[in-house]
Parts: C-alpha cells; sequence; structure tokens
C-alpha cells in the first residue's frame, strides 16, 4: 500500500494487539499523493485499522487549518503533531488538548 510502509503488518495482526496501536502519518509525500489527495485505498486502510480498535492521527509540520483542507473523507480519532512537534490537536474536539482558554 503506498504511502502506509509496514502497514500490512498492523493489517494481520490480532485485534487485541492493534487496539495497542497509534498509527501518526506524515502527509506531504507519505499520505497524500502527487495530487495532494489521500488515495481511497489509503482511506479505506484507515477505516479498518481504526474498526479493529486502532488510532490514527497524522504528523506534520502544517497547522491543523492548513492540514484539514486535505483530509475529506479520512478518520482521525487521536491527537495529531502540528507545526513540526510543536503542538498536539485533538481534530475530534477541535482543539489543542488540555489548552486553558483565558478571559479576554
Amino acid at each position: 500500500m503506498k504511502g502506509f510502509r509496514g502497514f500490512a503488518e498492523i493489517k494481520g495482526a490480532a485485534d487485541d494487539e492493534i487496539r495497542k496501536k497509534i498509527l501518526l502519518s506524515d502527509l506531504d509525500g507519505t499520505l497524500l499523493d502527487s495530487s495532494s489527495k489521500v488515495s481511497v485505498e489509503n482511506q479505506q486502510a484507515i477505516k479498518t485499522f481504526i474498526a479493529q480498535g486502532g488510532h490514527f492521527g497524522i504528523a506534520t509540520g502544517r497547522s491543523q487549518l492548513n492540514a484539514v483542507a486535505f483530509l475529506d473523507h479520512v478518520e482521525i480519532n487521536t491527537p495529531s503533531i502540528l507545526y513540526n512537534g510543536c503542538a498536539l490537536y485533538d481534530f475530534e474536539a477541535k482543539k489543542i488538548p488540555g489548552a486553558v482558554q483565558t478571559a479576554e
């Protein structure tokens, strides 16, 4: 599967082993193809991984606003690494985990 080196190993793992797995993927040159799209094959592989109890997220230099534009039909169910490792972001909750909002 293009972009997911080693996914076949995970795909064949027992369900209890999958539940212990977190898979983070870079976007550019890894998850995104040359047209800056996530292939249907990779979308399905991610759905299968999550359905088996896996946790999928991204690790990218992009911001959440920039990254989300490329992630149509891609489920992200664990906090992701953004800004070249400077921040975590929870796409499900749409916030930085543990962030405290101050009064304006």
